[in-house]
């Protein structure tokens, strides 16, 4: 992500929601449904301005929400100690889902071992390609073939 210059992106909780909704990935629409899964609710309007500052003293119980449907801590939400405490917070919630993918799938783990065995330019061309290939999955994915009776 990009920190726009003379800005800590860290420093309110408009930044820092707007930090976190970026690294998720996820739409604002996604993330109301994903509350609204959770037993919360969150209008459109309320994520509206607490993304854009308008808001400045949501409930504990919308931070709660907010916090683990973006995958952070609460305090990344509420601790305003600075940017180092921001990043740290999205890094944990990358390295948990990437420790759960480790665990999960023998074939992530064989790849990372082998990855461990290159040199930083063959790490690099790999990861090249490996972006190349999310990128064709993601736009050729395989069609379910109809069960057969």
């Amino acid at each position: 992500m990009t920190t726009p210059q003379g800005h800590d992106p860290g420093s309110t909780l408009a930044d820092r929601l707007n930090y976190a909704i970026r690294a998720s990935g996820l739409t604002d629409q996604q993330i109301l449904d994903r509350i609204e899964a959770e037993g919360g609710h969150l209008s459109r309007n309320a994520l509206y301005q607490l993304k854009t500052g308008k808001s400045h003293n949501p409930t504990l119980e919308t931070i709660g929400s907010l916090a683990k449907v973006l995958n952070v801590a609460v305090a990344f939400l509420t601790d305003f100690g600075g940017r180092s405490e921001a990043a740290a917070a999205v890094e944990d919630a990358e390295t948990r889902a990437a420790l759960k993918l480790l665990r999960e799938d023998a074939g992530v783990k064989e790849v990372l071992f082998r990855m461990g065995q290159m040199d930083p330019a063959a790490r690099s061309v790999l990861a090249s390609m490996s972006e190349q290939l999310v990128a064709l999955n993601r736009k050729h994915k395989p069609r379910e073939k109809p069960e057969q009776e």
